[in-house]
């Protein structure tokens, strides 16, 4: 081991992760791609990577967007709203009263009578992939022509804003959460109101590159992306892993490192295409060049969560088998390293192309991301400093090793 880790751990600012994370979450809010508070994240981004002297280079990606501003579902008895009840991304704006049919089984789908009603989709249909861009099942339900349909979320408290992520999909939808989907299962058979006052259009989004030259061709890369689900300040998923990359930009930019040091901040990663990222597999296509030279991925996405666990995946090297258990154990006691790493959005979208990853990723515990629950009242100053720490103390070996 180089021995850099513990200065690493003493010079990365764990205020100033926190103040990033304030001002993506409370001052900027939601930033759903090719939206202003879109945006204004990649303004913030790139005007930072230029303060800390990086090279700068914005790829500009055309893309769907979605505005929303309010979803309403009432039924004789009650009106829901966020967190409770909102409208899936890109969904068309209605306003629709028309009998509820309840579908459980995709077996259903075939069977049932949905034109001009709203369909309720719940159990094991709304187990399926419902998120993945023209799904055998939005096709089905496209075919069947109901007004409306609703899906009910996993959550019992909240719904996932995102369950449907499809622009062509131009059917309204909506999410609910399953407390809220109790009470509509009751109401099959009558009528309720849905409205979503929301509006899909065409517009711009970015990724961001950064880059600190080394001494070296190869390179380690650190991203993470920086848009949201809808209506949701987004501070696990991803404000958490964006504040991280910004600090440890910061922290390497006074550094000489052996190898090239590249920071991407991705655009898109919510809304997956079926990719797992729109940003990263924009990235990963336009620059192949990089990847050959890119020696390993840092990929954080959703970390410092108070309630959570912080799992670290690391490809089956044997360099970072040996490396990554002893930082660790040393830095962050408190995580888990899985022996059989399975990638995720943009870690999976490098994957495919062969680059070796080390992935940040607090995925146990209650699951808040995607809804309006994931505030940054959710996320440990301390934890989100420590994995700030974790990260660049890997990343700072990464560096200097000759092993990878």
């Amino acid at each position: 081991m180089s021995g850099e880790g513990k200065e690493t751990t003493m010079m990365v600012d764990g205020e100033g992760v926190w103040r990033h994370l304030e001002h993506l979450c409370t001052k900027i809010g939601p930033r759903v791609l090719g939206t202003r508070g879109d945006q204004e994240a990649a303004d913030y981004i790139a005007s930072l990577f230029r303060k800390f002297g990086l090279r700068v280079e914005i790829d500009k990606l055309p893309c769907p967007s979605w505005d929303h501003k309010e979803t309403l579902i009432q039924t004789s008895e009650s009106v829901f709203g966020p967190p409770q009840a909102h409208g899936c991304m890109f969904s068309p704006p209605c306003d629709i009263y028309a009998e509820v049919v309840a579908i459980g089984l995709s077996s259903g789908l075939f069977k049932r009578d949905l034109e001009g009603k709203i369909a309720l989709i719940y159990g094991e249909l709304a187990s399926r992939p419902l998120n993945l861009d023209r799904n055998e099942i939005l096709l089905k339900l496209e075919e069947k022509r109901p007004s409306a349909v609703i899906v009910i979320s996993p959550r019992f408290d909240a719904c996932n804003t995102k369950i449907i992520r499809d622009p062509l999909f131009k059917i309204p939808s909506a999410s609910v959460s399953a407390q809220v989907g109790l009470q509509l299962m009751r109401a099959e058979g009558s009528k309720i109101r849905v409205r979503i006052e929301a509006r899909p259009f065409n517009s711009t989004t970015a990724n961001i590159f950064s880059s600190l030259s080394g001494r070296t061709d190869k390179r380690v890369c650190v991203a993470a992306h920086y848009d949201t689900a809808p209506g949701t300040q987004g501070a696990m998923d991803n404000a958490s892993g964006v504040a991280v990359m910004l600090e440890m930009a910061r922290f390497f930019s006074a550094k000489s490192p052996a190898k090239t040091l590249d920071f991407v901040a991705i655009a898109g990663e919510e809304y997956g295409e079926r990719t797992g990222s729109f940003g990263g597999n924009a990235y990963v296509t336009a620059h192949e060049d990089r990847l050959k030279e890119t020696a390993v991925l840092v990929n954080i996405d959703a970390v410092g969560a108070y309630l959570n666990t912080l799992r670290v995946r690391a490809s089956r090297l044997d360099a970072l088998r040996r490396l990554v258990p002893q930082h660790l154990k040393r830095t962050y006691p408190d995580s888990i390293l899985v022996p059989e790493p399975v990638p995720s959005g943009d870690a999976l979208v490098f994957h495919r192309k062969g680059v070796p990853f080390v992935m940040f990723w607090a995925d146990i515990g209650p699951n808040l991301w995607h809804t309006p629950l994931d505030t940054i009242d959710t996320i440990d100053p301390r934890r989100l400093a420590g994995t700030c720490k974790l990260a660049a103390s890997i990343t700072q070996d990464l560096l200097e090793t000759q092993m990878i």
